[in-house]
Order: C-alpha cells, then structure tokens, then sequence
C-alpha cells in the first residue's frame, strides 16, 4: 500500500483509477518542472549578479589607472 498526502489528506494510491493515476503523475511532473524552473532562474540571477559585479570592478580598475596617469 502506497500512500500519498495531498492537502494533509490521505489516500491509499493503490486504489487510484488509471485517470487518478495519470493525473497524480501530472501533478507531480508539474511540480517537478516548477523546481527546476526556480533553480535555473536563481541561477542565471545569480550569474547576472556575478557579471554585474565583475563589470563594476573592471569599470572602477579603468577609472583608478585613469586617474593615477593624470
């Protein structure tokens, strides 16, 4: 016997009809996809972050060596 929580309910997956089925994986799938969605847009924010940062850096650099020729 598989039991599966949904909405803090209970249910006994065993007894699932095929359509109770395919719609559990659904669910799950979806849910899946969503996780994935979040990790790969925290990524490329983070990333972006990363750029932004190396791009300041780069731009204070050229700004300090601009000012120590003067």
């Amino acid at each position: 016997m598989t039991t599966i929580t949904i909405n803090d309910k209970e249910y006994d997956s065993d007894n699932f009809t095929e359509e109770q089925v395919s719609m559990f994986n659904e669910a799950r799938m979806n849910a899946d996809e969503a996780g994935r969605a979040e990790y790969i847009s925290k990524l490329h924010n983070q990333r972006s972050q990363a750029v932004l940062q190396q791009l300041v850096d780069s731009l204070n650099t050229d700004q300090d060596q601009g000012e120590m020729e003067v």
